[in-house]
Order: C-alpha cells, then structure tokens, then sequence
C-alpha cells in the first residue's frame, strides 16, 4: 500500500494549497479532515434515510447519497495524506484501532500545534495512522472497496478540477469537477 499512497502523494501535493508556513498548512489539512467528515456523516444519515423502500425513486436517493459519501471519505483520504506529507510520515494501517481515531488525531494535532509541546510528533504520526485505520475499514467494511478506489476517484475528480495539473485559484473556485 506505501507504494500506492506514495504515487497518490506525488499527484496531489500539486493540488494542495499551500499557504506558506507548515502550520498553516496542518491546520488547512486537519480543518478540511474535519468538515469532510461532517460531510461524511451528513451523507450517512441520508443513506440510511433511505435505505429501507423499495421505491425506485428513494432507491435512486440512496444511491445519490452513497456517491456523496463515497466522495467525502476521497476528499478526507486526500487531507490525510497531505497532513502525512507535511508531518514526513505515510500513514500505515494498523491491525485495528487503537482509540477513537479521529478525536485522538484532533487532540493531538491541538496539543501539538497550540499548547506546543514538542515531544507530541510520534504521537501525531501514530495518531494519523489510527485515522488512516479507520478510513481503509470504512472503505472496506460499508462501500466494499480498497482504500485505492477512493484515492483513484479523488486524482480523477482533482485531474478534472486542475486541468494543468497544479492548484490554481480561479480551477479551485471554478470546480470545473462538480459534476463528477
């Protein structure tokens, strides 16, 4: 998988709007993990709004929102990875999860970046790989698929979004990928 995310990595740190300063650019990572599972959740509990009929037209509703949430967990493997790069460590996905993953990463990441205390960077790194745990068994255990579908479908959308294959305000507020 290292490989994998290391191919990944190379594509989408030419997305990636950099502001200048690598605390500045956690925060931008960890914010955008953060409001892309409120997102997430928001599109769970419209699936399982509409998860028991047998109307095709609700049918159609749950399958919009499964796409949705599909996106979602893309976009929070893309911050994930970012928020990797920045701290020079590639997630690793360990047997099973150690804490609730994404309030320790969020906990660490706070008494790192705000309270300053400097011997917290293995704990992030460890803390990012129990977040990253957690998103390869919701690829698997609700959608089914490998954590690398979600990183292909996320280059494809970014592919569409950056056309010259870097950030670009005017691509980025245009989303020329919102269809996909």
């Amino acid at each position: 998988m290292s490989n994998d995310i290391e191919s990944y990595r190379a594509f989408i740190v030419t997305t990636f709007k950099y502001s200048g300063g690598s605390d500045k650019d956690l925060c931008h990572c960890m914010h955008g993990i953060l409001g892309e599972w409120l997102e997430f959740e928001e599109e769970l509990r419209m699936m399982e709004t509409y998860s028991d009929s047998f109307d095709p037209h609700i049918e159609d509703e749950y399958v919009i929102h499964q796409k949705a949430a599909e996106k979602e967990l893309g976009d929070m493997v893309y911050y994930t990875i970012m928020f990797g790069t920045i701290i020079n460590h590639t997630p690793e996905r360990f047997p099973v999860l150690r804490e609730n993953s994404l309030e320790t990463l969020a906990d660490t990441f706070k008494k790192a970046m705000f309270y300053e205390i400097p011997h917290l960077h293995d704990e992030m790194k460890a803390a990012l790989s129990n977040w990253w745990t957690k998103l390869c068994g919701i690829a698997e255990g609700l959608f089914s698929k490998d954590i690398q579908y979600f990183m292909d479908q996320n280059m494809e959308k970014l592919k569409k979004r950056y056309p010259t294959g870097a950030f670009t305000q005017e691509d980025a507020l245009t989303k020329k990928d919102a269809n996909v």
